[in-house]
């Protein structure tokens, strides 16, 4: 059993998380930046609560009015990342065995050999990372933790890089080995579906908060808060009266329910393939069927296993409908069909809200900064012993590979990554007056650091190209550049002031000239401040389109449409050494570090530059 009562403050934002686990699979389901990885790295130890008690089966892993803190080699957790973090200088069974030598565990080759051959990898062994595909490294990389036998998986969307299909393969494979080995996982994802394949429980958080837990069948079919409802992608309305068994809406439609629910209930909710479509050349049952509702199909889009169909009600009410494909044939459904729906009665649920008014400000107000509170969070204080790097959002995955496998190795310094939006992070170095490294997005940066006195040298690193990425939505709509101009399309674009996209596509603006240029400001619906929320915008489907790097879109799973090169405008992200820098000589072995292993960048899909001398 997992128990978890923690607390933990950032700047502007506080998070708790409270929950007890029962089951050997548990899910960490909420959206992206909603707290799940925080919890997992509160539970290695990566960073320590300020208040709380983590125990796992009997053993206390964290309890600060004891003062107990194990260190995170003795809680014996097995962390899987999303990146594979293996050594490219080692062989797999190297790789694979580091994790006994590291924790100085006796080597049996009974076991080792039992471990590779349920991983599939008895064949690779002499292999070295780089010629293995993504999914074998996640194989060896769960060999080397599944050989320490951990006290726990902590599984952090360790498969959303890779394909479907091997995606499914190793979800399937860590579920067996859960189940065999009796080890509890906890799994990290923002993907529903993978959340309702894996997770016997599931934990619900936004705003670093857990919302609700419980069993996945429980949560999945009769969610207490509206929060979880709209997480778990339930049809939502709110409730403006309720008269016995008689609920009306706010937007004027009434329905019978059941009569189970809390009487201070505000929304009523049902799930989109709870929604029945009503046969034309069959009767209704007998008393008229349960809570017919008249009106007109909007629109029908494929998914992979159902059609999504939009409804709108006579009243002007929209319903989002999920149906087996045969149903449309059979039926003959079509846009602007009018049709008749069933919601039954035992498919309603009712629902309250979990935070108040006043909360929920607060929440969003946090929101806005989490990003920067993460950052502060994992970061000690600003001491000699490290060396930090400022590294755009955009480069992340390749900059977490290459500073973890750099710290693995024995240096007499830490080098610590900081994250963020490329100006975000300037501003962070000023405000701090530390820092060694900094990597933007743009060599536009490299003026505005050495007009702040930032700058000492740099070398150029990655090209970066800006394109237009694309949702689960916009693919089926949005096949050619001319796509993108056609008015509907839901748009999203970079803020020129804190992201280097933003002053990319202004200056790709300036080469489309005011008609074109005209026709994509109507489309835009937001304009984020960083690469982050671009793409959580795409993977929520709240735009159709957003302006991103090709490589942040390859290392996300996102189709993309290219911007003509009569109009684009290609950035080179520069390595840049700070005046403020008190490690030289660490510096510069870290830099020449970096150099030699840019073939991470290119396993990322990044394109390094050809490198010439800093200047």
């Amino acid at each position: 059993m997992i128990s978890i009562d923690v607390q933990k403050t950032f700047p502007l934002v506080k998070m708790a998380f409270a929950l007890e686990l029962a089951s050997n699979r548990a899910i960490l389901f909420g959206p992206s930046g909603s707290g799940k990885s925080t919890l997992l790295k509160l539970m290695t130890g990566f960073c320590s609560p300020d208040q709380g008690r983590i125990v796992v089966d009997d053993t206390i892993i964290f309890d600060k009015e004891q003062g107990i803190n194990l260190p995170v080699h003795l809680r014996q957790f097995g962390y899987l990342p999303q990146d594979y973090t293996l050594f490219p200088h080692l062989t797999v069974r190297d790789n694979i065995l580091y994790g006994l030598k590291a924790r100085t565990i006796p080597y049996k080759e009974k076991e080792f050999k039992q471990v590779v051959e349920k991983l599939g990898v008895a064949d690779k062994l002499s292999a070295r990372p780089a010629e293995l595909s993504g999914g074998q490294q996640q194989r060896v990389a769960l060999a080397r933790i599944m050989l320490i036998r951990p006290r726990a998986l902590l599984l952090d969307e360790p498969f959303s890089a890779l394909d479907s299909a091997v995606r499914e393969s190793l979800r399937d494979l860590v579920s067996d080995l859960t189940d065999e080995s009796e080890i509890p996982a906890l799994l990290v994802t923002h993907d529903l579906e993978e959340a309702l394949v894996f997770g016997r429980e599931i934990v619900i958080i936004a705003d670093g908060q857990v919302i609700e837990y419980g069993k996945k069948d429980d949560l999945f079919q009769s969610p207490r808060s509206v929060e979880t409802a709209r997480l778990l992608d339930f049809q939502i309305w709110p409730l403006v009266k309720r008269e016995g068994l008689r609920l009306v809406t706010a937007g004027g439609e009434i329905f019978t329910f059941s009569g189970h629910g809390p009487q201070d209930a505000k929304y009523v909710c049902i799930r989109p393939e709870n929604i029945m479509l009503v046969r034309e050349d069959r009767p209704l049952p007998k008393g008229g069927g349960e809570n017919l509702v008249s009106g007109v199909v909007v629109s029908l889009h494929h998914r992979a296993r159902y059609i999504r169909i939009v409804f709108r009600s006579i009243r002007a009410e929209e319903y989002v409908i999920h149906t087996p494909e045969h149903v449309i044939q059979v039926m003959n459904i079509y846009k602007g069909k009018k049709i008749v729906i069933s919601l039954k009665c035992e498919s309603l649920v009712l629902c309250k809200k979990k935070w108040n008014k006043e909360d929920m400000m607060l929440k969003r107000l946090g929101s806005i900064w989490f990003a920067v509170a993460i950052l502060l969070t994992f970061s000690r204080p600003l001491s000699a012993a490290d060396l930090y790097w400022y590294l755009a959002s955009s480069m992340t995955k390749p900059g977490q590979e290459m500073v973890e496998t750099f710290n693995l190795a024995d240096h007499p310094y830490t080098v610590i990554l900081i994250t963020g939006g490329s100006g975000q992070l300037l501003s962070k170095i000023r405000a701090a007056g530390k820092g060694d490294l900094y990597t933007p997005a743009s060599t536009s940066y490299v003026a505005k650091a050495k007009g702040l006195g930032l700058l000492k040298s740099h070398t150029p690193l990655i090209v970066q190209t800006p394109v237009f990425a694309l949702s689960a939505g916009g693919k089926e709509k949005i096949h050619t550049w001319s796509d993108l101009s056609k008015s509907g399309m839901r748009l999203g674009l970079g803020n020129p002031k804190t992201m280097a996209l933003g002053r990319s596509y202004r200056q790709i603006q300036e080469k489309m000239g005011a008609e074109l240029t005209g026709k994509f400001t109507r489309n835009k619906v937001v304009e984020a401040v960083n690469v982050s929320q671009i793409i959580n915008y795409l993977k929520t489907d709240i735009v159709d389109v957003g302006i991103a790097f090709d490589s942040t879109a390859r290392a996300n799973n996102l189709s993309y449409i290219e911007i003509p090169s009569v109009y684009n405008h290609p950035e080179i992200a520069p390595l840049i050494r700070l005046t403020s820098e008190a490690n030289e000589g660490n510096t510069q072995l870290f830099i020449d570090f970096i150099l030699k292993n840019l073939a991470v960048f290119k396993e990322h899909g990044f394109r390094p530059v050809e490198q010439e001398e800093g200047r």
